[in-house]
């Protein structure tokens, strides 16, 4: 009887002995196993992590490249803008032509206000301008670069204004007779502003000279 006890408690310390250490044994694999596992999942993590750097590291690269070949298009257009802007500025005084100048004549008999005489001047101004503008470039850019001197004279009929348009003519200098349209002051039709030139100015005295000053 107290041998079948002891048998007994020696297969049950025995099963316990193999029970523990299978314990361990399967522990140990299922540590190894989630390492393992862990390695791989930390080794696709990495080189799908490595892969989009590179992705990055590339389109980057293409952004640099792409924004200093635009860069270097701005470049180029503000180049041609600067030089384009700097001819415009590149002014030189012509000896040929010389000094350049305008002169208005206004007519002195209708008793316009000074305000419509203002306004047939600008008239007369910028219709003379017009016309150098097709005829006479290079006077007309002389006579705007250098001062654009304007003069005001006297005449006392539209005769008077018709004699220097004419004379104008004889001399080849650039001329505008102003017919007002006769809305306020003045019958429609009437000439107001005679502008002479502009032209180099022994070209416009010789129309003008002895005219007094208005």
């Amino acid at each position: 009887m107290q041998l079948n006890k002891d048998i007994f408690n020696s297969n049950t310390l025995i099963v316990s002995l193999l029970s523990l250490f299978s314990g361990i044994l399967l522990g140990r694999f299922f540590q190894l196993k989630c390492l393992k596992d862990d390695k791989c999942s930390n080794g696709l993590t990495n080189n799908d992590t490595n892969k989009n750097n590179e992705n990055n590291n590339q389109n980057n690269n293409n952004n640099n490249k792409n924004n200093e070949e635009n860069g270097d298009n701005e470049s180029d257009n503000e180049s041609e803008e600067i030089d384009g802007e700097y001819d415009d500025y590149e002014i030189e005084y012509d000896e040929e032509i010389g000094d350049c100048k305008q002169v208005l004549v206004i007519r002195t008999d209708l008793g316009m206000t000074k305000g419509k005489i203002i306004a047939q001047c600008c008239h007369a101004s910028l219709g003379a301008r017009q016309k150098a503008l097709k005829d006479t470039k290079k006077v007309l850019r002389q006579w705007e670069n250098f001062g654009c001197a304007k003069i005001t004279l006297k005449a006392n009929s539209k005769e008077e204004l018709v004699d220097l348009r004419n004379k104008a003519k004889e001399f080849g200098v650039v001329s505008y007779l102003v017919l007002d349209s006769g809305h306020t002051q003045i019958p429609s039709g009437s000439a107001t502003v005679l502008a002479v030139g502009p032209a180099p100015k022994d070209m416009v005295d010789a129309v003008t000279k002895h005219l007094k000053l208005y």
